[in-house]
């Protein structure tokens, strides 16, 4: 990995003290920020891994996601697959393993389904 991203801003700490008053509950208020900022941060690294293959997102045909940053409905595989373009008949597999065991297991279901499926083309994200 070449570049770790942290999402919270000043404006974050500025609309949730809670975040840096260690008094106050947070879960609420961190859960709320990352159902639109993993899907967000992942867009970001998928568009540039999309731009290098040199192929049109539309020609994805399965969407592997994992994260363990909640389980939020709709899942960040669909708000992913909207903000790439993805074709809405391109396959999603949504996986909320806990710890670090998501983005290995994730990538092993990515691997299967590259492997074993005759002209997939699988996008793999791994968001926290």
């Amino acid at each position: 990995m070449k570049k770790w991203y942290f999402h919270h801003t000043e404006d974050t700490f500025l609309d949730h003290p809670e975040l840096v008053d260690l008094t106050l509950p947070s879960l609420d208020a961190r859960q709320a920020i990352l159902a639109s900022a993993v899907p967000a941060l992942a867009a970001a690294a998928a568009a540039k891994a999309i731009e290098q293959w040199s192929r049109p997102a539309s020609d994805i045909t399965h969407l592997v996601f994992a994260t363990y940053s909640g389980a939020h409905m709709p899942g960040a595989d669909v708000q992913l697959a909207s903000l790439l373009g993805l074709r809405p008949a391109a396959q999603r597999t949504m996986m909320y393993p806990g710890g670090c065991t998501a983005g290995s297991a994730a990538l092993r279901v990515a691997k299967d389904i590259a492997e074993n499926s005759r002209g997939a083309r699988v996008l793999f994200t791994n968001g926290f």
